[in-house]
This record gives C-alpha cells, sequence and structure tokens, in this order.
C-alpha cells in the first residue's frame, strides 16, 4: 500500500501539524524518536516541548537523558540542574541530577543530594534510590533498596527486567533470589 511505510524523519509529523505549538506533542513524538533510536531528532523535539512550555518538566529530564546518551554529560547535568532549580521535591528531576553528577565523579555534589532524596523520599521512591545505588557501584546499597521497595510493592519492581542502571547486580546471587520472590524468571 502506497505510503504505508514511516519513516524515522516523519515520526509523528501529523501530529506536530496538527498541533504546532503543543509541547506535550513534542514531547511525545521526542519519546518515540528515542525508541527510534534517533537521537537527533528526539533532542530536537525535547528541546522544541522546552520552547514552548518552559516548566515541561518531563521535557527537561528527557532532553537531559539524550544528551548523556550522546556523550554530552555536562549539557545532561545543565538540563537537569534547571529541571530541579523549577521543581526542587520532583523525584526523577533529583534522581537524575544525583545519577550524572556521580557519572561526572562530581560526588560531594551527588552524596548531598542523594542524601536529601534518602531523606524524604525513602517511603516512596526505594525503587529510584536502588538504581543510584546501583549505577554508582554500591551493590550492598542497591539491594538493601531493592529489599524495601518489594516489601513497600514499590511499582518500579516491574522495571527491573532490562534495566540498564541495574545490570551491575544480576549476577549476583541475590538478584536471582529477588526475581524467584517476585514470579519472575
Amino acid at each position: 500500500m502506497k505510503g504505508s511505510r514511516t519513516k524515522r524523519g516523519s515520526v509523528g509529523r501529523p501530529a506536530a501539524a496538527a498541533d504546532p505549538e503543543n509541547a506535550r506533542v513534542h514531547n511525545d513524538l521526542g519519546t518515540a524518536l528515542l525508541g527510534l533510536r534517533d537521537l537527533p531528532g528526539a533532542r530536537q523535539r525535547f528541546r522544541r516541548a522546552i520552547e514552548l512550555d518552559p516548566d515541561h518538566l518531563q521535557a527537561y529530564n528527557n532532553a537531559g537523558a539524550v544528551q548523556a546518551m550522546m556523550g554530552d554529560l555536562e549539557g545532561a547535568r545543565q538540563q537537569f540542574e534547571e529541571a530541579v532549580r523549577r521543581a526542587p521535591d520532583y523525584v526523577d528531576t533529583r534522581y537524575n541530577l544525583a545519577s550524572i553528577l556521580a557519572r561526572l565523579e562530581r560526588f560531594d555534589e551527588a552524596d548531598l543530594l542523594l542524601d536529601q532524596m534518602i531523606a524524604q523520599h525513602a517511603g516512596d521512591a526505594a525503587f529510584q534510590l536502588a538504581e543510584i545505588h546501583a549505577f554508582r557501584g554500591d551493590v550492598d546499597g542497591a539491594f538493601t533498596w531493592l529489599e524495601l521497595a518489594w516489601r513497600q510493592r514499590d511499582g518500579g519492581m516491574s522495571e527491573m527486567i532490562g534495566n540498564h542502571f541495574l545490570a551491575t547486580l544480576q549476577d549476583d546471587p541475590r538478584w536471582g533470589d529477588l526475581l524467584n520472590r517476585m514470579g519472575l524468571p
């Protein structure tokens, strides 16, 4: 059928054409392009979403993630810091900033942010705290937080399989034990 193929560059063009000033549309298109591994296209859509709505926190988080994937860690840090500046209590923005600061080896800043997150969100973000610990190479700390997330029935536990932040934990016997308790392969 003519026109049935979708090219990466054409993803979402009808939606963007129908509502070109809608930040959410651009953020959603960026997410679709990210899924297609079109990092430059995704970055462009996330930037457009921010231009249209400077308070669109998810667009900052997404733009920062794409910049990190493209190797621009400093640019990612700037995006995450702006998101935290706009919404200091939003868990996802602080989670991203703590992770990128650790990756940039700015451990004093990362530790301070992580300590704040633990003090404020141990009861509702145990899974994210496990991811940060795993990302930093703290295997024991990661499993401590995963156990708490399991006991709290944290929804993030559904994201264990294939989670790149937790990849460093998969050779540990505790990983298999936890998956077994969850009824996962």
